[in-house]
């Protein structure tokens, strides 16, 4: 959890999730929810962003080149782990 900057949720997922709610059924760990932001709809705005401005384009590209993708739905430790550590709580 410690090599994680910061996590950002994207897309359909993140225009309606609530990052507490996410820690509190066990979706997103204690530990890296403070470094989580639901973004929403994120692809559009970024993109016609970078086509505007040469700075956000260079950002883009650096950032394009320090990240990684890490395919979750193919990891057995992942969705043991994710399966393990759900929790949904009776209130």
């Amino acid at each position: 959890m410690d090599d994680i900057n910061k996590l950002y949720l994207g897309g359909g997922f993140g225009s309606y999730i609530d990052v507490g709610d996410a820690e509190y059924i066990g979706l997103i760990p204690h530990d890296v929810v403070g470094r989580t932001s639901a973004i929403g709809n994120c692809a559009l705005s970024g993109a016609i962003m970078m086509l505007l401005s040469d700075e956000y384009r260079e950002t883009g590209e650096r950032l394009a080149r320090q990240s990684t993708e890490l395919s979750l739905s193919s990891s057995a430790f992942f969705m043991d782990s994710y399966i393990e550590n759900m929790s949904f709580y009776d209130e």
